[in-house]
């Protein structure tokens, strides 16, 4: 049996919560790839100046780590305010426009679906 429903309004806390984990995932993974690539960065730069560790090398080495957390509570604020902001704009216009219309579907198949194949047990 096949059923359509209209979504015309989407729950924006359920919606903030889960872009909020999802962005602060995505931050942690983008946090530790700047972290290698600036620890790469700065211990390539004290390779090519010819000096064993300054401070301005170590700073930047460290600085890729501190940028972990940073850039993991950014993605996960600046995301779940877009997130947020475009699921009210997506609710204001399925009211005034209408919402997606989905096809649901038991799953129980009672019709055939494809053709016989010849050779085969074509029973359902």
């Amino acid at each position: 049996m096949r059923r359509t429903v209209e979504i015309k309004k989407v729950p924006v806390l359920p919606v903030a919560r889960v872009a909020l984990v999802v962005f602060l995932a995505l931050g942690i993974l983008v946090g530790i790839l700047y972290a290698f690539l600036f620890s790469g960065l700065g211990f390539l730069a004290g390779m090519l100046g010819g000096q064993p560790a300054s401070g301005e090398m170590l700073t930047i080495q460290r600085l890729g780590f501190v940028m972990v957390p940073i850039i993991a509570v950014s993605y996960a604020i600046f995301g779940t305010i877009g997130v947020v902001l475009w699921t009210a704009v997506y609710n204001l216009a399925a009211g005034a426009f209408g919402g997606f219309e989905l096809v649901l579907e038991d799953g129980i198949r009672t019709e055939r679906t494809a053709a016989p194949v010849a050779g085969r047990d074509n029973e359902v």
